[in-house]
């Protein structure tokens, strides 16, 4: 592990929402080592192999059968979590990392046992901030043309993921972050 890079635990909802919007190579141009659990990558198969994870840079964590059987002694605990999300606490706590998610009942948890959470618009706002997702990178075009792909990853992203209920007031901060970044200047009526 690079001492400039922050180890998190990332959950699969995270991984899909960056495979729905057309940016899952991006991800991993973020300074972080990401890793998940073997329970986790079986949500994404039919997108990504384990090996095709691996060379993009994600370390799957294979879980010895005691962790196995304490991960659902915590899910039995934890009533509103799935089995997936309750490895990807364990091994956070384990491996003492921030959690990757967007899962509401798995931030409370988190909360609780004071683990750093963040979600998607985080990541997104991270890879806005280090120029990892600018206009030339989104595509080789014009930056109206990478606007229109960052609404679009947007649009699939919400579209395919009813249950996350993200605040308009965190949507609304992410998109002027997007703004300031390739240089819209906003006009606001005077009232």
């Amino acid at each position: 592990m690079n001492k400039n890079r922050r180890t998190c635990c990332i959950d699969a909802n995270i991984l899909l929402d960056f495979i729905t919007g057309d940016i899952f190579d991006a991800l991993f141009l973020l300074p972080f080592d990401f890793h998940t659990s073997e329970i986790v990558t079986h949500e994404i198969s039919k997108s990504y192999s384990g090996r095709q994870l691996n060379q993009l840079g994600l370390k799957i964590l294979n879980l010895t059968e005691a962790e196995v059987l304490e991960i659902f002694t915590m899910k039995q605990e934890h009533i509103g979590l799935s089995v997936e999300d309750v490895s990807v606490y364990f091994l956070s706590r384990k491996h003492n990392t921030m959690i990757l998610s967007n899962d509401g009942p798995l931030r409370d948890l988190a909360d609780a046992s004071r683990i750093e959470y963040h979600g998607t618009l985080w990541l997104l706002g991270e890879l806005i901030e280090m120029n990892l997702l600018s206009p030339q990178d989104c595509c080789p075009c014009s930056p109206s043309n990478a606007q229109q792909q960052a609404l679009a990853a947007d649009s699939r992203m919400r579209e395919t993921d009813q249950k996350v209920g993200i605040g308009k007031i965190v949507k609304a901060l992410f998109w002027l972050r997007l703004m300031r970044h390739w240089g819209v200047i906003l006009f606001f009526p005077s009232t």
